[in-house]
């Protein structure tokens, strides 16, 4: 999409190895863009959770 300027910023030095990624989206409407540089944006949302894990529930 030519009318979409997007923003990312990471911050990776939190604790406990936390990484924190804000895409800033500005867009012409209130849609969700299929694509981000060429890469689909449920790819990027994947690429971003896969690096964690949830803790072992303790009560289990």
């Amino acid at each position: 999409n030519s009318d979409l300027f997007v923003e990312h910023i990471v911050h990776n030095d939190c604790v406990d190895e936390a990484r924190i990624e804000h895409y800033g989206l500005e867009l012409n409407d209130h849609t969700w863009p299929s694509e981000i540089d060429g890469t689909p944006t449920y790819q990027l949302m994947w690429e971003f959770l896969s690096d964690f894990s949830r803790p072992d529930d303790a009560s289990s």
